[in-house]
């Protein structure tokens, strides 16, 4: 992953699956039937467990470690990291997460592409961000046909009231908007997706 966080590889790997799931750090440990202090520790970084303790802890969250041919960021990689910058308030960075898995994923080809979506990404805290991860997802797969994971079509992926991100934008946003976006109710235009 390219971004820059004070955990481990391990401990994001960890924590992504747990939140994935929609688990606390207490109900995995039951699952695991190891003490809650022991998972907070693992996902903080300041213990890293070995490769079969790891594969053991996130198999039991419900999930797979897996290796993929890219270096580019997974859908939920990105909704860690910019679950981590909310939380601290920085919602440039938050945006520029955005920006890099819109990035990644128009970089990589088929099922490269569809692999680093295929994980349901954890609540990022703030339903529009969800939304755009969503949409980019929805965008990029459905442009090449490529199938699109189950989870793009959760009810909190999906906005209410419609979100312009740009607070700027033309008043006719909605007709520059691709079709993915209009459907989860993020408004931008389509030129701000082409690549930095």
């Amino acid at each position: 992953m390219k971004t820059t966080t004070t955990t481990t590889a391990a401990g994001r790997l960890l924590r992504q699956a747990r939140r994935g799931s929609a688990l606390t750090q207490r109900e995995l440990s039951r699952r695991a039937q190891i003490a809650q202090p022991s998972i907070a520790t693992l996902e903080s970084g300041a213990h890293v467990p070995l490769v079969d303790r790891l594969d053991d802890l996130v198999a039991r969250a419900g999930h797979r470690l897996v290796v993929l041919p890219t270096r580019a960021s997974t859908a939920s990689d990105i909704a860690d990291a910019v679950y981590e910058a909310l939380r601290s308030g920085n919602r440039r960075r938050a945006r520029r997460l955005l920006v890099q898995l819109n990035d990644d994923l128009a970089s990589e080809r088929g099922a490269v592409r569809v692999a680093l979506a295929v994980t349901p990404p954890a609540p990022t805290g703030d339903r529009r961000f969800d939304a755009y991860i969503a949409a980019l997802v929805d965008h990029h797969l459905s442009r090449k046909r490529l199938p699109i994971p189950e989870w793009v079509h959760e009810p909190d992926r999906f906005l209410d009231e419609p979100w312009t991100v740009d607070r700027f934008a033309d008043p006719d946003i909605e007709s520059a908007t691709p079709p993915a976006f209009r459907r989860h109710g993020v408004l931008l235009d389509r030129a701000d997706l082409a690549s930095a």
